[in-house]
């Protein structure tokens, strides 16, 4: 009877712009179960008015700067790929902003 060793699970380090963005996803669900709580408490709708336009311009923030991050790092490895050919990517970006995919 052979005995099979299981291979070692190989985790995948986070970044520090994916632990920012899943930071910021905690607070802002934080924020919005203290806001419910606040205004069930005290019958108060107004706190909706300065949460969802704060929470959301700091949310949209951290995944704006999460994909910018993530772009530049993409067109760093892609120029630096031998068989990168620039007209062809150029082409390539051109047909999916007008037809929405290749």
């Amino acid at each position: 009877m052979t005995i099979k060793k299981k291979s070692p699970k190989i985790k995948k380090k986070r970044g520090f712009s994916e632990k920012l963005v899943l930071a910021v996803i905690i607070w802002v669900i934080t924020v919005f179960e203290r806001g419910l709580y606040f205004a069930f408490k005290n019958y108060s709708e107004s706190i909706w008015m300065y949460i969802i336009p704060a929470v959301g311009t700091i949310l949209g923030s951290a995944i704006g700067f999460h994909i910018w991050k993530t772009k530049a790092e993409n067109v760093i490895k892609i120029s630096a790929n031998p068989d990168y050919d620039r007209e062809q990517m150029i082409e390539q970006l051109k047909n999916e902003m007008m037809y929405g995919g290749i």
